[in-house]
């Protein structure tokens, strides 16, 4: 009882506890097991008394903050067609974190790439070659808003799809959607636009219904 309230008191420093430890430990006898990464320490204190301890080997080039292993190989996948700050917003969209338990940025995304040996993002796919477009671009070649592509997707009147949760649409658009939803005029006749300022109602009631096709033009 002397010797742990001699330990425990405040006025105790570190290196009297080490003098202290010196006086009563005789030895210590250490056993490695490799295989099982533990060491097996035997302290043969004064006296002729004993003491079993066992303790886990550091395991070299492991690291105690590793990356989830699908965070990695999402962000392996997605550098191949995204820069680095689209995948950051794709993994704060599905609430991922990094090992550290910060949220994901630019940077942090490349130190996860460059940790991995994920290559950078080389360029824009070509997306319009293949007839695939993201919202933005199926925005401008449709002439409709960012909105009414959505809404065109969740109605079905669009085909589009998205690698992840989150990530951008690639969405479909070949002549016949062109036709579709941009025609060309004949004369006497007005595009989709137009002929709802004429009739004085909204362009989303011309999309509203199975008849899609009937509506496009107006004369």
């Amino acid at each position: 009882m002397r010797l742990q309230r001699v330990w425990q008191a405040p006025t105790t420093e570190d290196r009297d506890r080490k003098q202290l430890l010196r006086t009563l430990i005789q030895e210590i006898v250490v056993q490695v097991d490799r295989a099982a990464a533990v060491a097996e320490l035997t302290v043969v204190w004064e006296g002729g008394a004993t003491s079993h301890l066992t303790s886990p080997l550091n395991r070299t080039g492991q690291h105690r903050f590793v990356t989830d292993t699908t965070t990695v190989e999402f962000i392996r996948q997605f550098a191949q067609h995204y820069p680095d700050e689209m995948i950051a917003r794709v993994l704060i969209r599905q609430g991922r974190r990094t090992a550290h338990g910060h949220p994901f940025n630019t940077a942090r995304v490349q130190s996860v790439r460059q940790s991995y040996g994920v290559p950078a993002y080389l360029g824009p796919r070509p997306l319009r070659q293949a007839g695939l477009f993201t919202v933005d671009q199926a925005r401008t070649e449709l002439g409709v808003s960012n909105s009414t592509i959505r809404r065109w997707l969740d109605e079905g009147l669009l085909v589009g799809e998205q690698a992840a949760p989150g990530a951008p649409w690639q969405i479909a658009i070949d002549d016949e959607v062109r036709r579709r939803f941009c025609p060309e005029a004949t004369a006497g006749w007005l595009p989709l636009d137009r002929a709802a300022v004429a009739l004085g109602i909204s362009r989303r009631r011309f999309s509203i219904g199975s008849n899609l096709a009937d509506w496009r033009r107006f004369k």
